[in-house]
Parts: C-alpha cells; sequence; structure tokens
C-alpha cells in the first residue's frame, strides 16, 4: 500500500480525545488481571496474554533470506490470521540505566566462584563489571501473544445448568470452601466463554512458539512470575526494585459495599496485579505537548507507518538501531492483530466513509478504497500498531534525544509519524509489553511477512544471558558467553585465525570464563576445573602467572607453569598413572601407545600430510607395554628404593616420623602402601611421589626384550630397514631415548595435583614437526591421565588397594562434575598425527564433561568429522579460498554468515558458530571481542611488559601493581611505548622530567601515582 492511502487512514485523534476523556484511573490503561495458568493472564476483557523472551535469530541473514524466512512465517499463521481475536505484539527495550545491573546479575554467581577460588582481584570481577558495563546496553526483546473474546466469533456457548446458576447465586460459600485450601491452581476463576478462550489461546500459543522455533527463532516461554517484573522493571527502569517480585497466587474475599448495585454481595478476587505493577503514576502537567512524566522518568512516545514494499535498497530494524546511541534509552512495539477487515468497529468501509466526507472527490483516496476493497479477502494482512516511546530521567534529556532518534527515524524507509500520542499514557501503554488487551490504531494495514521483516525478530541471536565473559553484538547489546554444556553440543571448540588476530588473548580468556563457571553442586564451590594449556610461546602463562600472584596459599599449588626442554629438568615419564593404579587403563593405554609410535617410529609426509612413519609397529608396542607393566608389579620385579636417586627429604622424614622402614630391599610400591595405611589423609603427597620412581621407564622395554627370550623371539622376525623388528625397534628406543633424556627418568614436575597447567613446547619443537608432534602428543596423554574417571573409564578401580579408593574416588568424581579442557596451540600437526584418537574423545568427552580446544590459522585444517563434532567454532580473521566452500557447507552458513566469515571481519571481530542442543540447533552471530585493561595485562605473553609488570609488582606488591598498570595503559601493553612508532614523545617526556629512560620514568611515576599526572596522562 502507497504511504499516502495509510497516511489518509490515520484518523485517530478525535477518537482519541474522545476516549481519553472517559480515563482516570490506572487500571483504565494497564488491564492485566490475573495469571490462569503458569503462562498465561487473563486480562480486563476477557482476553488471555503470555509472554515470551526474543533471542534474536539463530543465523546472520541478508535480506533475502530475512524476506524468505518472514514470508515461512506468513504461511505458517494462515491458518489463525484469517479468523478474528489473535495478536502478536514484538517489543524492543534499551534501558542504559539497568546496564550495570543487568551485567552484574548475569555475573553474580561467576563472580562468588571466582572468591571461592581464591581469585577475588577487583580486576577480574568489579572492575570487569563496570567495563563491561560501560561498553553495553542493557537490551531485552520480547513477543507477547494475544487471544481476545473475539475469537468466539460465532461459537455458541452452552447455557448455564440449574445448578451451576444455583451455584453462582451461593458464591459467598466458596470463599470459605476455596481460600482455606490450596489455591495454587486456582488464582482466578473462569467463566465457560473464559475457559474457551484460554483453549483457543493456549493452541495459538504453542502454535506460535513451534513455529517460532522451527523458522529459527529463538524464543523461551516466561512464566507468570517473571511477567510482571518485565513490565514494572520497563516502565521504571532502576526505580523498580532489582529484587521486586509479585504477588500472584494470593485470593482475597471482599464484600460490595451498601452504594454498590448488589450490596453485601461477597465475591473472591486475586491479589490486584494493576496495584502491584503501577506503584507511581504519571503526570502531564505544564510538560510540553509530546511529553509526560511517569514516574521519575519522562516518556515522549510517537506511533509510525513505514512502507513495506519490500526490495533491496530497504533497511531492518537492525540497521535502524544500529544508529541508535547507546545512551538512548527507548522501546519499539510492533503490535499486529488478525483479521482487519471482519473487525466490527472499523471495517474499512466505515473508515473510507469518513474518509470520503472529510476529503470529497479525492482520487487518492478513491484508489486507497479500491486498493482495500481488492485486497480484504488477503489472509495474511493485519492491523499495525507501530509505537516508538523515549524515555530518559530529565525533560532536557528526552527531547534531545528525541530530537536525534526522530531523523534516525525519519531516515528509516522514509517512515512517517502518524502523530505524537496525544493520549500519551495510552501510547506508553501499547508500547509496554502486554500491559495494553488490544490494539488502539485500527486504520493501518499491512501484510504479516512485510511486518516481521523490519521487526526485531531477526536480530542477531543471543542465546547466553549469564556467564563471565562478555562480548557484545554489533549494536552494543552483551552477549554473556556461558558453558557450552548448558546450550552448545559439548565442550569441543575450534579457534581459528590469522597470526596477529587474537587468538591466544581470545583462548586465555575463555580459560578464565571456564574458572568462573559456578558449580551445580555446592560441595564442589571452590574447586578448580581440570585446565591444560599447550603453548607455543607462552601465551597462557600472563594468566597463570596472575592466578598464582591471586590465588590463596590455599589454591596456589593447583596452578602449574613449565617451559619444556629435553633436559632431564622437564623429566616426565610418559608411563605415570593415577594415583592408586599398577596398570594404565584401556583409554591410557591407546594414548601410550600412540606416543610411542611417534616418539620411536617419527613421521613421514604423504599429500603434504604428516603420517605414522612406520605404523605397523603398533601392534608390538601395545603388547610390549602390557609387559613392561607387568614386569614391574610388586609380585614381579618392582623397582626398590634407592637414596642415590630418591632425594625428597621431606618424605624420608615424613616416613620416619610414621614408622615407615626403608631400605634397598624395599620397593617403591610397598613404601606408597604403607604411607597410605598409616597416613593417609595426609601422606598423599609422599606416597605420590614414591610411585613416580615405581613405574616402568623407556629402558625397561629393552630389558623385557633381553630377559625374557620367548618375548624376544616373537619380534625377531620381519624386514624394517634391513633389521629384525626387535632389532629396529631396540635401536630406534635407543635413539628417542638419547634425544630426550627427559623421558627416561621419574618425573620430576610437581603436577600431581595441579588443576590448572600451562606448558610451553616452542623452543624445545622449534619448527620440528617431528617434535610438536611429540609433545604436543605427550600433553594430551598427560591430560587423559589426571582427566581419569569411572565414566570414561570404567576399569578405573580394577586392581586398585583399598587405602587409595577413597581418593580415587574423589578424584574420579570431581572429573566428572567439574569441567575440563584441553586446549592446544599449533592443532594442526596433532590434526594430522591423531584424528582417529581425537574423534573418539571428542565423539565421548561430553560424557566425561570436558572438550579439546584447538587453535589453528585456517578454517578448513581440523578433518570434516572432528569439525563437525565441535560444539563451538570462532572464527577470528576472514577465511578465504576454494577449500573454505565444503567446510561451510557444514556450518550450513547463510549467504551473509558466508559474506562475514571471508570478508567482514575485521580487527577485535569474531564470527561464533555454536552447535546447540536445544530447539534453536544452530547459532551464528558476530561480536565484537573487547577486552579490558585489567584483563589484557593478566593474559599478555611479550616478554617487555612480563618483566615491568614483575618489577612493578616487587615495588608495590601486586594487588596495587595491575589496577594502576590498568589504570595507566588500557591497551594492555607498554612495550610499545619504549619501542613503537610515538616513543620519541615519550624519550623526550622521560628526559625532561629527569630520567634516562622512558622505562624509569614510566615505573618511577606509577610508583609515586596511582594514576597518571595531567601531563602524562594527556600523552597517553
Amino acid at each position: 500500500m502507497d504511504l499516502l492511502s495509510k497516511l489518509l487512514m490515520s484518523v485517530d485523534a478525535i477518537r482519541f480525545q474522545l476516549a481519553k476523556a472517559a480515563k482516570r484511573n490506572a487500571d483504565d490503561y494497564y488491564e492485566v488481571i490475573a495469571p490462569v495458568d503458569k503462562n498465561t493472564f487473563k486480562m480486563t476483557d476477557g482476553s488471555m496474554v503470555s509472554f515470551f523472551e526474543l533471542s534474536g535469530f539463530n543465523a546472520t541473514l541478508d535480506k533475502a533470506e530475512k524476506l524468505e524466512k518472514a514470508q515461512q512465517l506468513e504461511r505458517a499463521f494462515d491458518g489463525y490470521f484469517p479468523n478474528s481475536g489473535y495478536t502478536i505484539q514484538i517489543v524492543d527495550i534499551a534501558d542504559p540505566s539497568l546496564s550495570e545491573k543487568y551485567v552484574r546479575e548475569s555475573m553474580e554467581a561467576s563472580l562468588s566462584e571466582l572468591k571461592a577460588m581464591g581469585l577475588s582481584h577487583r580486576l577480574i570481577t568489579d572492575d570487569y563489571v563496570d567495563f563491561v558495563a560501560n561498553i553495553a546496553t542493557w537490551k531485552k526483546q520480547y513477543t507477547v501473544v494475544y487471544t481476545s473474546p473475539l475469537v468466539l466469533k460465532g461459537v455458541r456457548l452452552p447455557e448455564n445448568t440449574e445448578k451451576e446458576a444455583e451455584r453462582e447465586k451461593v458464591e459467598g460459600r466458596v470463599l470459605d470452601n476455596v481460600v482455606k485450601k490450596d489455591s495454587s491452581e486456582q488464582a482466578i476463576f473462569l467463566s465457560k466463554g473464559e475457559k474457551s478462550i484460554l483453549r483457543k489461546h493456549s493452541t495459538f500459543r504453542k502454535h506460535f512458539e513451534a513455529e517460532f522455533l522451527s523458522a529459527g527463532i529463538m524464543i523461551e516461554a516466561v512464566s507468570v512470575s517473571d511477567a510482571p517484573k518485565i513490565q514494572k522493571r520497563a516502565l521504571y527502569g532502576k526505580g523498580c526494585p532489582w529484587d521486586w517480585e509479585p504477588a500472584i497466587d494470593g485470593l482475597f474475599g471482599a464484600k460490595e459495599g451498601e452504594t454498590s448495585l448488589k450490596p453485601g454481595k461477597t465475591s473472591i478476587s486475586p491479589t490486584s496485579m494493576v496495584e502491584q505493577v503501577i506503584s507511581k503514576g504519571g503526570d502531564e502537567r505544564e510538560m510540553p505537548p509530546e511529553v509526560m512524566r511517569f514516574g521519575d522518568r519522562y516518556f515522549t512516545t510517537v506511533s509510525m507507518v513505514v512502507p513495506q514494499q519490500i526490495d533491496r535498497e530497504m533497511k531492518t530494524y537492525a540497521e535502524l538501531i544500529t544508529g541508535i546511541p547507546k545512551h538512548v534509552g527507548f522501546m519499539s512495539s510492533y503490535r499486529m492483530s488478525s483479521a482487519p477487515f471482519s473487525h466490527s468497529q472499523h471495517t474499512y468501509q466505515k473508515v473510507f466513509l469518513g474518509l470520503g466526507a472529510m476529503l470529497p472527490n479525492n482520487r487518492k483516496v478513491q484508489k486507497a478504497v479500491n486498493h482495500i476493497e481488492k485486497n480484504k479477502d488477503n489472509k495474511t494482512y493485519v492491523f499495525l500498531e507501530l509505537t516508538f516511546t523515549l524515555f530518559a530521567y530529565s525533560q532536557e534529556e528526552l527531547l534531545e534525544n528525541y530530537d536525534l532518534v526522530n531523523g534516525k527515524l525519519a531516515g528509516w524507509n522514509q517512515a512517517q509519524f502518524r502523530s505524537v500520542e496525544l493520549d500519551k499514557t495510552n501510547g506508553l501503554f501499547d508500547t509496554l509489553p502486554g500491559a495494553s488487551r488490544r490494539n488502539n490504531l485500527f486504520q493501518v494495514y499491512e501484510e504479516f511477512g512485510a511486518v516481521l521483516f523490519q521487526s526485531p525478530i531477526f536480530l542477531m541471536g543471543s542465546p547466553y544471558d549469564s556467564g563471565y565473559l562478555h562480548f557484545t553484538d554489533p549494536y552494543g547489546q552483551p552477549f554473556a558467553y556461558q558453558d557450552h554444556a548448558f546450550l552448545a553440543m559439548n565442550y569441543n571448540m575450534y579457534i581459528c585465525g590469522t597470526t596477529g588476530a587474537g587468538k591466544s588473548t581470545l583462548l586465555t580468556l575463555l580459560n578464565l570464563a571456564l574458572l568462573a563457571k559456578p558449580k551445580s553442586n555446592p560441595k564442589l564451590r571452590g574447586e578448580y576445573p581440570m585446565i591444560m594449556n599447550v603453548d607455543f610461546g607462552k601465551t597462557s602463562f600472563g594468566l597463570t602467572d596472575a592466578l598464582e600472584q591471586f590465588a590463596s596459599d590455599a589454591k596456589r599449588h593447583q596452578i602449574f607453569k613449565h617451559e619444556f626442554t629435553t633436559s632431564v629438568e622437564s623429566a616426565y615419564n610418559p608411563h605415570d598413572l593415577p594415583f592408586g593404579r599398577t596398570t594404565p587403563t584401556m583409554r591410557h593405554k591407546v594414548a601410550l601407545s600412540r606416543f610411542l609410535l611417534l616418539l620411536i617410529g617419527g613421521l613421514i609426509e604423504v599429500n603434504g600430510e604428516a603420517k605414522f612413519k612406520y605404523p605397523e609397529l603398533e601392534s608390538m608396542i601395545k603388547y610390549m607395554i602390557d609387559n613392561v607393566y607387568k614386569f614391574r608389579q610388586e609380585d614381579n620385579q618392582p623397582r626398590l628404593y634407592s637414596p642415590a636417586e630418591f632425594k625428597f627429604n621431606k618424605t624420608l622424614a615424613f616416613m620416619d616420623e610414621y614408622g615407615v622402614e626403608y631400605n634397598q630391599h624395599t620397593s617403591y610400591y610397598y613404601l606408597a602402601d604403607q604411607i597410605m595405611e598409616k597416613a593417609p589423609q595426609d601422606g598423599v603427597i609422599h606416597a605420590m611421589r614414591l610411585r613416580r620412581f615405581a613405574f616402568p621407564r623407556l629402558q625397561d622395554y629393552t630389558l623385557v626384550l633381553t630377559q625374557f627370550p620367548e618375548l624376544s623371539a616373537r619380534y625377531d622376525t620381519g624386514n624394517i630397514e634391513g633389521k629384525t623388528v626387535r632389532n629396529f625397534f631396540a635401536e630406534k628406543l635407543g635413539d628417542a631415548a638419547n634425544e630426550f633424556p627427559c623421558f627416561t627418568r621419574p618425573t620430576r614436575l610437581n603436577i600431581d595435583l595441579a588443576r590448572f597447567v600451562s606448558v610451553d613446547i616452542k623452543n624445545v619443537c622449534g619448527e620440528d614437526q617431528y617434535r610438536k608432534g611429540v609433545f604436543g602428543t605427550l600433553c594430551f596423554m598427560i591430560f587423559l591421565t589426571k582427566k581419569e574417571n569411572e565414566e570414561e573409564s570404567p576399569d578405573l578401580f580394577s586392581g586398585v588397594k583399598k587405602q587409595y579408593l577413597p581418593y580415587l574416588n574423589k578424584m574420579s568424581h570431581f572429573n566428572r562434575a567439574l569441567p575440563g579442557v584441553f586446549n592446544l596451540e599449533e592443532a594442526h600437526v596433532l590434526f594430522q598425527l591423531l584424528d582417529n584418537s581425537l574423534v573418539e574423545n571428542a565423539r565421548q568427552n561430553r560424557k566425561g564433561n570436558w572438550g579439546i580446544r584447538a587453535l589453528s590459522q585456517n578454517l578448513v585444517d581440523p578433518s570434516d568429522t572432528l569439525f563437525s563434532l565441535c560444539g563451538t567454532i570462532m572464527i577470528a580473521s576472514p577465511q578465504n579460498g576454494k577449500t573454505v566452500a565444503p567446510r561451510l557447507s557444514l556450518m550450513e552458513a547463510t549467504n551473509e554468515e558466508e559474506r562475514v566469515i571471508r570478508k567482514g571481519l575485521l580487527s577485535r571481530e569474531l564470527f561464533m558458530f555454536i552447535r546447540t542442543t536445544s530447539g534453536v540447533g544452530r547459532v551464528g552471530i558476530k561480536l565484537k571481542s573487547n577486552v579490558s585493561s585489567g584483563l589484557l595485562w593478566i593474559s599478555t605473553s611479550n616478554q617487555q611488559d612480563i618483566d615491568f609488570r614483575r618489577e612493578l609488582v616487587e615495588k608495590i606488591g601486586k594487588d596495587e601493581a595491575y589496577i594502576r598498570l590498568a589504570t595507566y595503559f588500557k591497551g594492555g601493553q607498554v612495550k610499545d611505548y619504549f619501542d613503537g612508532k610515538g616513543q620519541a614523545v615519550f624519550t623526550k617526556a622521560a628526559l625532561d622530567a629527569g630520567y634516562q629512560s622512558t622505562y624509569e620514568y614510566f615505573l618511577d611515576t606509577i610508583i609515586k601515582h596511582s594514576t597518571p599526572p595531567e601531563s602524562l596522562g594527556h600523552l597517553l
């Protein structure tokens, strides 16, 4: 319909003026009475209303894709909208005054968890809340569905029986019979007609929910206890107490007064909703014509007409709100009512009779009449009431915002304001979700799909509303990143992006978010999840250092970092076992055999991919593993105590204290068993140390082959490079032992009790693909050993002595109940080598409550199978090339998502793809990865920044050092001021201040001043 036709139908002013005279009280505008079930309210005229929270669309769409989805929804409702009485309202609310409250509420449980873990430093708690609140705007979207008595048009209801009529006469008795009983399911009494409306409403509500979810729109039903909070918070903002709760299930008796029509009549009424929600009234006195005050805020409401003929040039709702600054508070409401041509009061004939009298012989009026008459049987037309309400805490701010937004609205598809609402209170409550029982503007006819195309339903999906790490979407709305176990398919994640795209910083922040994940079991509160970081360049060491400094003494032993070398200082025996076991579980055995196959056999490149060079050795290695562990059992040839190698004086003193005798004839296994029998609580760490020396070592393989001729003969056949299998194996084992002394000795790394582990393998590997594979595989095996649990290894307790079972049970429970992740940088080598193992673990690890997070440069690096098993994909830089297309197809990427992934990602932007277990199936969203200066300083891995931070900590203490660094250097680094583009300015400032270097100038200034002096602050 052309714009003039719509404007000609805007004859609301006279009707508003007439209707307003009869409105005096809050319940003239707010028309909700009481709940009738857990999802539905009854309204004053018998209408039923239900609320849904709208979380946007589960994919990023271009205009053509949005139009297709809108038309799909239009077809889905053509069984309802030809009938009168159905209304859908879509409301978008942006309230900057609630941002801090909302962000803090979303983080509250996480902050509490961090404090329980001994990590209460303000940089990762209160300061981070303030940072997110300052960059984001509290925004919520809702959809509300109404069913009015018009749905009963033509429906004949059965008359009351004589018994029912008599019952109505003695209604007062019900007061005694009902109120004294449980009334939780009888909050309000319904007539037969209202029960029929409720039945039809329930069917409509379920259809609405199913169709929206099926189309990819993320909605969630809102309970009747939460819906009034939505309304009150939207109406009063921060003036609504954050902990306010409505009373919704109360009944009370009432008797009519002497002056009423039925004096003395007793009735039952529910708790009044209007008196609870509307706690402060409105005032229009001495206000500009377009302004009113309601509660503590000032409001203005406009209704709008927007042309709905869709073409490529039209702007979507997202394009409108992108231009509205984050400090502007607003509500927008799209209210669509069914069967506009059959409405009893506003048939098209009556509208145009009035217009014809006002504008005789106007051809455009006649054209509009003909257009309406031509489409009066169109099943998809609705009455549209589109209102936009602005609010602020002062008239000046409101009018300033109005001028600003008015320009944005006017430029949105040539929108026209129908009017500034003459009944301003009516306009406000029309915009409020679910407050007014019907559409008040009955002169705008639109196609249902065309309205949806420009509505908030196509905003990017935000499925999480709690958690620690917060991103922001392109419209400034916080995207709260919660644990993946809640909605995502699993914890497995793939992060890709070119060097410098921020992958490592992102991973560090994800680790912090996982640490902050609240525990479902309060007994586990404050316990660390199992996180292992395998770095190429100390990426995670920044966070690890910060955790070591922030953590309490009781928790510090759970944090461990180490830079691997091949020397004995990095000694780790790959044969180490969970505490109490003397043989590997089946899962551990598979990982160990793969490690030894790579260590002994090496790699070969086939068609550009790294493969095991001698896969035929795998069966021998598995057989040898069984025999080596059997050889070192307590009843065979266990390793005996040696004072020359065991030099833990505290453990020796502990054994002396508890009367455990040790000499060169006692085995390490025996000594550990004795400690656990005599001191099961205090002796755990000492028993662990002893058991490290009891496990098999690499040289035991050659020893077993030598001592057992029948075993040696088994492999004295075959030919590998001119040698028998036995000789080839022994030779390659010797070569590996010479190259990697760190694998030939008992473990020296104090990793037994650690739960947050960071290891750097960059220097030990260099650019050697073989070494990358060896140490990457080793670390994966370490993680699997530390994450052992009964769920994934049913044989975990098999053969374990009783004194170890309490500890092993506790470890298994922790590993089942607490999440865990294995984080691996430069993962492409392991993708090639361990695809089968990684895939198998990725399939099963959801049950074990852990996941694999892999980082690499290209979207196509993992195999299709492994990629499809990742619950989340994060893309941190554009991905191009022919090979990308099949990978995007696996993601079911839309046209717009493909455009974003290929060329739509700028600095500090990422595309997040989530495979969910809920009804929405998947979520694709472009996000900004804003990081606070405090978290940047915590996560930095640059050596200059680390050295500067370390020296400052030594001078003024860890707490104040981190706070001042974040205050002075918002970018999370100081190195650029020493050797960056603007270094000359700071060098001059340092010399002028009497310092020989910028380093000394910064260090001394920060020590003396908690905030930058004015001169330095200006330069920074």
